[in-house]
């Protein structure tokens, strides 16, 4: 294309020719009202579109074009139904999605004379060979062969825009109607580059009773279209489909959009659990829109220290994790089902800004459900684990035994849950400090480690593989 303003005019006036005479062929054959959409966004790339129309049919077959439908549509599951009066049969459905580019310009007119004008060497009258990436071949009226670069075009003219290349993704129908006149329609789809998800932020407080927990949901439209003040629905749970295709691409922009608690509405269905936002709102194309799912809320949560150790390792020494787990409970002023996401815990430190301390990804929970989140590993407590002794008793039994120092460099007293995992059954001959079975092939021991102090755990056991 042209880099001077004067010598884009002519291609410009045969673009915009066209462009017109697109538009008014579509407008004489789509006069095709729609309603605010409702859409309907899935955890895994998907998204269904509802929406009511309205049909200005003429008696007889005749083709509808509709051209605002998500580019990422999946045409076989494009569903047009009438209402209890529908008077019309859709015969033929297709689905175009060449649209105009420069590629595709040339691509379509090898074969073709064209004439291109370039910084070096002014125009070049010839037909169109072929196109490698951004090389034109043309062969010249004296039969010779020039290779011409793309980028160094400032101007190409063509004598006619090809036909089959459209502006938008369109829907083209082929209806018979036995009258004329308006009909009322819903249309359905399922199209891939839609996606949400919930996100936490845990304000977490220096004395470890009471934090606050704010929640916002995060939906992408990578669709390819943009769907104005629609009714929008989220579904929490993991639907089975067949694979196909990945994600779309990343979103250009974010949107931002407060909503009080009582305006999101959670309901079942089927397995899952549905949320709906209590307003229409517009999801716009390549853009990320944020709400808030829920006001901030006090909860009560605990601090739990975890040290587990790996079966295969005799010596294991590590910093020992560190959780925050709360219930989501009605008592704990939560009590709701709360979508799969991530939680971001927050401190602020003694200037009063607030640090990120840690995140996890949490599933999604039912009400009265524990909620446990791992922040990291705590600096200041070292879990230090040895095998001391190991004997073999016979093909498939042995015994050993274990020594576990827990060393604690904080002002604070802590207590730690020790972890050991174990395969076949499994007997505890003798420990230093009482043990609880946690399942059948867990051993959980609970002590408390005073500050800047240690605590060391020894015990013998017996297994049978």
């Amino acid at each position: 294309m042209r880099k001077n303003s004067k010598n884009l005019r002519p291609i410009m006036r045969n673009l915009l020719s066209w462009i017109r005479s697109v538009a008014l062929i579509l407008l004489a054959s789509t006069l095709f009202a729609a309603g605010n959409p409702t859409v309907t966004i899935y955890n895994s790339n998907l998204g269904l579109v509802q929406e009511s129309r309205t049909l200005e049919l003429k008696k007889g077959r005749q083709q509808i074009a509709v051209t605002d439908v998500a580019a990422k549509i999946q045409p076989a599951t494009v569903h047009l139904q009438g209402g209890t009066q529908a008077n019309f049969s859709l015969l033929e459905q297709n689905f175009q999605y060449d649209l105009v580019n420069t590629a595709k310009l040339f691509d379509k007119y090898i074969g073709e004379k064209i004439n291109v004008v370039t910084e070096q060497t002014g125009s070049i009258f010839g037909n169109l060979l072929s196109r490698d990436g951004s090389i034109l071949t043309i062969q010249s009226r004296d039969g010779s062969l020039r290779l011409i670069n793309t980028d160094h075009i400032l101007e190409y003219s063509l004598p006619s825009l090809p036909e089959g290349l459209i502006l938008k993704p369109t829907l083209q129908w082929i209806l018979e109607s036995q009258e004329s006149g308006a009909q009322d329609v819903e249309l359905s789809y399922l199209t891939s580059g839609m996606s949400w998800e919930a996100e936490y932020i845990l304000q977490l407080t220096e004395d470890d009773e009471s934090g606050v927990l704010s929640s916002w949901i995060t939906l992408e439209n990578n669709a390819g279209a943009t769907f104005e003040n629609a009714t929008v629905k989220l579904i929490a749970g993991d639907i089975h489909r067949a694979q196909k295709g990945g994600r779309g691409p990343q979103p250009q922009a974010m949107e931002m959009a407060a909503m009080a608690r009582d305006q999101v509405s959670e309901r079942g269905i089927f397995e899952y659990h549905l949320y709906e936002i209590g307003f229409p709102t517009t999801l716009y194309q390549n853009a990320i829109k944020q709400v808030t799912f829920r006001d901030p809320t006090e909860i009560n949560y605990d601090r739990k220290y975890t040290f587990e150790h790996s079966e295969r390792q005799s010596v294991q020494q590590e910093n020992v994790s560190v959780d925050i787990v709360f219930d989501n409970t009605e008592e704990n002023n939560l009590g709701m089902p709360l979508p799969e996401g991530i939680v971001r815990l927050m401190q602020e430190d003694e200037d009063g800004k607030e640090v990120l301390v840690g995140e996890d990804n949490i599933n999604h929970t039912p009400k009265d459900e524990e909620i446990r989140v791992t922040a990291g590993r705590a600096f200041d407590i070292i879990g230090d684990r040895r095998v001391t002794n190991y004997e073999r008793r016979g093909q498939s039994s042995d015994q050993m035994s274990v020594e576990i120092e827990l060393r604690n460099h904080k002002d604070e007293a802590v207590t730690i849950n020790v972890l050991e995992h174990f395969y076949g059954d499994w007997e505890i001959l003798k420990e230093t400090h009482p043990s609880t079975p946690k399942d059948a092939n867990t051993l959980q021991f609970t002590p408390e480690v005073p500050a800047d102090g240690s605590v060391t755990i020894t015990y013998t056991i017996q297994r049978n593989r």
